[in-house]
């Protein structure tokens, strides 16, 4: 039975990246999605598996995928009883290299389907599934990054992001701040190889991952919103990339109108504490910036569709009462300096 299960899914595995190759795109998506359902029809049969289904016998510690594994990953892998969602999510990572640049279709697919598996195993109560389905979000990243592919990067940090505010809705906080965590990590990263977008992009996530955690009323939301105002410290220090430099306070001050919009003037003070010695001028362009923004849709075509900086009527007036402390807490040094 091992031996046909790994054997169907290198199948399938194959099937796809055959497809790569040739540049099927419509056959390599079958298959990919394919796996997928693979990985979620098996977690929801997998409480009703014999103990013996999960040792690693001989047939699958010198399958490829394993063979090159220390003793120690092994283990964990047998007493988390998690080998065959391991093989799957090899095969993604296979299929992940290979449409790198090539086929980004497929690179939003392996990441759509790897979402969906962790979800499905949050839902089951699989948390070293899900702890895995994480690995492998953070290692299609770390891929992402050194190919320098930054629409790829943009697109799986959506699905990274949508994983981790189906955590919270689940009530799982500490998976969602791990997941926080790394888009500080993997922003961090993409603004030190050059592409600067990436750590932009990561803020406006963890804007969106704030929100959510407000809504929710999480517990973890103080943990949250100091990931978020520590996204750009390192980056800071050589002031170079302004424009997402910008993009990451913008993504800041964002978050404070919605704090305002909902009562909420304790986190919002926090932020304004974090940026309130910004430079004047940079503080005013972005008030500019975004308070000149009208259209919800972005200009251009792209998967999310939506304008980062984009604020409704409701938090276009919270905007003003944010920037509207600066001015107050100008005013009231000046006042200090005088005496």
């Amino acid at each position: 039975m091992k031996h046909s299960a790994t054997r169907g899914i290198e199948q399938l595995a194959d099937v796809a990246s055959g497809a790569i190759e040739s540049k099927d795109k419509v056959v390599c998506m079958h298959a990919v999605s394919a796996l997928g359902r693979l990985a979620a029809d098996y977690l929801e049969e997998k409480p009703r598996l014999r103990p013996d289904w999960f040792s690693l016998d001989a047939m699958v510690r010198e399958n490829p995928d394993f063979v090159s594994m220390q003793n120690d990953i092994l283990k964990d892998i047998e007493d988390n009883r998690y080998w065959v969602e391991m093989k799957i999510l090899r095969q993604f990572q296979m299929l992940y290299g290979e449409s790198l640049n090539r086929m980004r279709d497929i690179n939003y697919l392996l990441a759509i389907h790897t979402r969906k598996t962790a979800e499905k195993a949050l839902d089951t109560g699989d948390e070293a599934v899900v702890a895995l389905c994480v690995k492998f979000f953070n290692t299609f990243l770390r891929a992402t990054i050194n190919a320098r592919d930054v629409r790829t990067a943009y697109n799986v940090l959506n699905q990274y992001r949508l994983l981790a505010e189906g955590a919270l809705i689940r009530h799982k906080g500490l998976v969602a701040v791990d997941i926080a965590r790394r888009f500080k990590y993997y922003g961090q990263l993409g603004f030190a190889s050059g592409i600067a977008f990436v750590l932009e992009t990561a803020a406006y996530d963890l804007c969106e991952l704030n929100e959510m955690a407000f809504v929710q009323n999480a517990p973890c939301l103080p943990q949250l919103l100091d990931i978020l105002l520590e996204v750009d410290k390192e980056a800071e220090e050589g002031h170079s990339m302004e424009a997402s430099l910008r993009g990451v306070r913008k993504a800041q001050i964002k978050l404070a109108t919605f704090f305002l919009t909902r009562g909420a003037q304790e986190p919002a003070r926090t932020i304004f504490n974090d940026m309130k010695d910004e430079l004047p001028s940079r503080l005013q362009s972005i008030h500019e910036e975004l308070s000149g923004i009208r259209s919800r849709d972005f200009w251009e075509i792209n998967d999310r569709g939506i304008n980062f900086d984009y604020l409704d009527v409701d938090r276009r007036a919270a905007l003003e009462t944010f920037f509207s402390w600066f001015d107050a807490d100008a005013k009231k040094q000046e006042s200090a300096c005088s005496r």
